[in-house]
């Protein structure tokens, strides 16, 4: 009775031990959170209109884990829309504004 128990308390002892599984499962799906993470606080930092602050998070984000990737043409198409698309206010509407306030 107790070689059968040894028989298989050691195969299941070893496997637990096994630290290529351990690299694998626990080391490589813990790293996920905090990229996820940078994801989220990105998006955040692009919805409170901090756009600088979102790019080089999202920088960070893909140098680190280069499969979010897939979010990239979002973060092009909202920073291009807002920097480069954006139309300036006319200057005689904004001369208009302040001659408006100050009488």
């Amino acid at each position: 009775a107790a070689a059968s128990h040894w028989r298989w308390l050691v195969p299941t002892a070893l496997s637990f031990c096994d630290a290529g599984a351990l690299l694998v499962d626990h080391v490589h799906f813990q790293y996920n959170g905090p990229m996820i993470g940078l994801l989220l606080l990105s998006c955040a930092a692009l919805v409170r209109g901090r756009q600088l602050a979102a790019a080089a998070l999202f920088a960070v984000l893909l140098n680190l884990k280069h499969l979010f990737l897939f979010a990239a043409p979002f973060f092009f198409s909202h920073l291009l829309a807002a920097h480069v698309l954006r139309r300036p206010a006319p200057r005689i509407a904004a001369a208009a504004a302040e001659s408006a306030s100050a009488t």
